[in-house]
């Protein structure tokens, strides 16, 4: 699967969520992770940026931003 294919794949997602978790325990995305993210939709690493901060952050600090939650 290219990352125009995950994009087009996370953009329906996001026609019904707000949040999508993506689990990548292998990392297999982690370098084409930047292009796949679609536009205006964030980012958060859980293993970078800690579980709690991400929880803060899509819970209460942007209640109303799409949210792209990448585990690997």
């Amino acid at each position: 699967m290219n990352t125009s294919q995950i994009t087009e794949a996370l953009c329906k997602f996001y026609e019904e969520h707000r949040i999508v978790f993506w689990n990548d325990p292998r990392g297999e995305f982690l370098e084409s992770l930047s292009e796949t993210v679609p536009e205006g939709v964030a980012l958060i690493r859980p293993d970078e940026d800690g579980a709690l901060a991400a929880k803060i952050r899509i819970e209460i600090d942007e209640r109303q931003t799409k949210f792209l939650v990448y585990s690997p």
